[in-house]
């Protein structure tokens, strides 16, 4: 993705959410970014990791294979960052 790109997608997004990036467990994995997707973050509950999901089920999230564990009732919009896995 090139920087043209990300400010498009990031266009679409309210200014005002947080931004996320995914990460590998060593903290030094560098790949390019493929995606930019509107998601919902709670920060770490009882000893759980951070975590990323949607604010409700839709029958489109369920088709696609989510379930209530994807649900985040208490979390902020957010720009989740992707990048490409190799």
């Amino acid at each position: 993705m090139t920087v043209a790109e990300l400010i498009e997608q990031l266009k679409a997004l309210d200014p005002d959410n947080i931004v996320i990036m995914s990460k590998d467990a060593e903290g030094n994995g560098v790949n390019p970014l493929v995606a930019v997707e509107p998601l919902y973050y709670q920060t770490a509950i009882d000893g759980e990791d951070n975590r990323i999901g949607h604010k409700q089920l839709t029958p489109k999230l369920i088709e696609q294979g989510y379930s209530e564990d994807d649900v985040l009732p208490n979390a902020v919009p957010a720009a989740v960052l992707w990048p490409e896995h190799a």
